[in-house]
């Protein structure tokens, strides 16, 4: 099969994004399922949800959260300028800013709950002992980071040219 060069001819003409439309529903749908399932699991299997009245329940939102917000929106906000590529770009921005926006903070709370569950537990539990919670803390730390370099270098008010 011989590739197709660029020219000045097909270059108005739209990609064949059958494969990418495919790739990016399954996507979609298997996010939403685990979702779902890790709902259902900490729901029904694990005593429900609860906030700091009980510290075990409490801990139930951690996983179902931190999937929501590191996997399923912050692939979405990844995926956002390919989904819409026929948008206009400012629109795109602001979205793509609105999803990681929504997916940091579900990403703290599930911190916060976590931590509640360690702290609040009788008799108190360690934080941050565990090679899972350095790494999630350093994922956490630096998606934020990265959150705050992109809001400075391409949303920030004062800079203009940048958002057009």
């Amino acid at each position: 099969m011989e590739k197709q060069r660029l020219t000045s001819e097909n270059m108005d003409e739209q990609p064949n994004l059958k494969w990418f439309t495919r790739g990016f529903l399954a996507s979609e749908a298997l996010g939403i399922l685990a979702i779902v399932l890790v709902t259902i699991w900490m729901g029904s299997y694990r005593g429900g949800f609860s906030w700091t009245s009980d510290p075990i329940k409490e801990f139930n939102y951690h996983p179902v959260l931190m999937l929501t917000g590191m996997i399923v929106l912050h692939g979405n906000a990844i995926m956002i300028y390919r989904v819409f590529r026929n948008e206009r770009k400012k629109k795109i921005k602001l979205l793509h800013a609105a999803l990681h926006a929504l997916a940091f903070s579900l990403v703290v709370i599930g911190l916060v709950a976590v931590f509640d569950f360690h702290n609040f537990s009788v008799p108190p539990k360690a934080n941050l002992y565990s090679l899972h919670s350095w790494l999630g803390i350093s994922t956490v730390v630096l998606f934020g980071l990265q959150f705050l370099a992109g809001f400075v270098s391409f949303l920030y008010p004062g800079d203009r040219k940048s958002v057009v």
